[in-house]
């Protein structure tokens, strides 16, 4: 007779076409509109990966990312602080942000931390 331990379930990760194997969501720093395509910039890799999906469209597809600026999504696991000015990432450059959007941060970084917490708490 054996015993199954269960492994610890991981954070879900994020499929794209074409990458392999799947991305874990801790590893995504941040999304950025490029005409009609986004820039996924992802830890520990010096070029994002170029993908041919607006940023509306990969918002929508995958809601643990916060909508920061028009142009910009951030990962809020690797938000450091929030200055008056804008965001501290974790080994990344800062964003800078409109008082428009410095308004809104809280309530969207705390909205895509859920979609996390559910994420995690829903994996069998």
């Amino acid at each position: 007779m054996s015993i199954v331990t269960p492994s610890p379930t991981p954070l879900p990760g994020l499929h794209l076409r074409g990458l392999g194997r799947p991305l874990p969501i801790s590893q995504i720093v941040r999304f950025e509109a490029d005409d009609n395509y986004t820039r996924i910039y992802v830890r520990g890799q010096v070029h994002p990966l170029l993908y041919a999906y607006t940023l509306g469209v990969m918002c929508q597809r995958f809601p643990f990312m916060a909508r920061i600026t028009r142009s910009a999504a951030i990962n809020p696991q690797h938000v450091q602080a929030v200055t008056q000015q804008g965001l501290e990432l974790r080994n990344h450059p800062p964003v800078w942000l409109s008082r428009h959007y410095l308004k809104r941060l809280p309530a969207e970084l705390s909205r895509a931390r859920q979609v996390v917490d559910r994420q995690v708490c829903s994996e069998p």
